[in-house]
């Protein structure tokens, strides 16, 4: 898990695209609590990320995993991240944060 939180901040965005299939790949298969516990804590961070491309993939990698967790999960980190981001200045990451949004059925 140390490698997946140094790859999340890494200088070279595309190092951080990685960290975030590979968060979307282990999370296809880890159960609920190990999303929660430990993937959903990087991908909140990298919502904040300065390169659109990661903010937006976070946000469908968020709709993704969040379809794996329960309500109070969704509500609490999940709902809170994608508000966030369906009011970012860049239309590509509005666009897909509300897309996520729609997936989870938060709107």
């Amino acid at each position: 898990m140390f490698q997946m939180i140094e790859l999340s901040t890494d200088s070279n965005y595309l190092h951080r695209m990685i960290c975030l299939l590979s968060i979307l790949r282990i999370g296809e298969v880890c159960d609920a609590d190990v999303i929660r516990s430990h993937l959903l804590t990087i991908l909140v961070k990298m919502s904040t990320d300065k390169v659109p491309n990661v903010r937006f993939k976070t946000a469908q990698i968020l709709a993704k995993l969040g379809s794996k967790m329960d309500s109070d999960t969704i509500q609490s980190v999940i709902n809170g991240t994608l508000n966030r981001l369906k009011d970012d200045l860049d239309v590509d990451v509005a666009h897909f944060a509300l897309q996520a949004m729609r997936d989870l059925k938060l709107c």
